[in-house]
């Protein structure tokens, strides 16, 4: 049980670690990210999307007034993701969690149902972004600070369980979410 205990630990700080060099983009050697990535059973070289989901504003302050403070469970997310999706990567981030999820270019509108499915499932008030589709190693970094920007316009709607994409946020949002200037260059040059 011991083992099992750490090796679970050990698996969850290198997929921690792994998305964290993918989003964050950290300059690492691409052949190593991709090996790191395959080890736990994550394709680089496959389509992904990313997505960001977190609570809804309005119900965390309704949560917090009531007194519950715990942590939100995103088990009912996770469990229908899953279910189409089994190859996810799901991890925990700042205030919200990220899915890398595995994705032909056709099918992007499936997996915009399953979120938004999913959003609604739980009875909290969730809310979700999704950004652009990843074909290489820098993309995860655009698409997870899309979906994040995306995120945070949904967090502020009134109605429960939103999911806007990366073209719902538009451009002064993107530019305003972006630290990276030739990040900033491909934003304006795909919106021209």
């Amino acid at each position: 049980v011991m083992r099992e205990r750490a090796a679970r630990r050990a698996r969850l700080r290198l997929r921690v670690e792994l998305l964290s060099d993918l989003f964050d983009r950290r300059p690492i050697n691409p052949a190593a990210l991709r090996e790191r990535a395959a080890l736990l059973g994550l394709d680089l070289a496959q389509p992904h999307v990313v997505a960001c989901i977190g609570t809804q504003r309005i119900a965390a302050e309704s949560a917090a007034a009531r007194g519950d403070t715990g942590p939100v469970r995103f088990d009912a997310v996770e469990s229908l993701v899953r279910a189409r999706y089994p190859e996810t990567v799901i991890t925990a981030r700042s205030g919200h969690v990220a899915l890398v999820i595995p994705v032909e270019a056709s099918q992007t509108n499936a997996v915009q149902a399953v979120l938004r499915q999913a959003l609604q499932a739980e009875h909290v008030g969730l809310a979700g972004g999704l950004g652009r589709i990843c074909l290489g190693i820098t993309d995860y970094s655009d698409s997870y600070r899309e979906a994040s920007a995306a995120l945070e316009l949904a967090r502020s709607r009134s109605e429960p369980g939103e999911l806007l994409l990366a073209a719902d946020v538009g451009l002064v949002g993107m530019l305003a979410h972006s630290s990276d200037p030739g990040s900033l260059e491909n934003v304006v040059d795909s919106a021209l």
